[in-house]
């Protein structure tokens, strides 16, 4: 199985016919904002807002990260404010820092694969409950599977 993450490093364009498509076949979607710029944040939620139209929400794994953390002397979003943030966009929040560390990146990612994995296992079963569900419904109408034999 393979996860496709689509990073559209701050240049998405929903006009764009190209990026919509890529935004519909990402099983994943990563929103990264800085704590030092209140309008990154702002831009986040706006973006999600644009995507949301041509997405599945309940199927589709989404984490927002909040990167720069070591600068707290500069920051603007304050963790409260991303928590609320993440919560109305119905994403997962992680506090980051790509300048020190990739532990908190890796984590994230971690925890988006792991649910990806859980959602693409529930579509199977469901798809195979379907498939049973109209087994039994065209056997008890009388329709038989069919045989080789005469």
């Amino acid at each position: 199985m393979n996860l496709h993450i689509l990073d559209t490093a701050g240049d998405f364009d929903p006009s764009n016919s190209v990026r919509e498509e890529q935004v519909k076949w990402a099983d994943a979607i990563i929103f990264v904002f800085s704590v030092t710029d209140k309008l990154s944040i702002e831009y986040v939620q706006k973006l999600r807002k644009e995507i949301k139209s041509t997405r599945d929400w309940d199927k589709t794994p989404c984490a927002l990260l909040a990167n720069k953390c070591e600068l707290s002397h500069f920051r603007e979003v304050t963790p409260a404010e991303g928590c609320v943030a993440a919560n109305h966009m119905n994403c997962q929040y992680f506090e980051v820092s790509a300048g020190e560390s990739y532990r908190g990146i890796t984590e994230a990612i971690h925890w988006i694969a792991k649910e990806w994995i859980k959602i693409t296992r529930r579509m199977k079963v469901k798809r195979l409950v379907s498939r049973l569900q109209l087994k039994n419904t065209l056997r008890n109408f009388g329709f038989r599977e069919r045989t080789n034999t005469l």
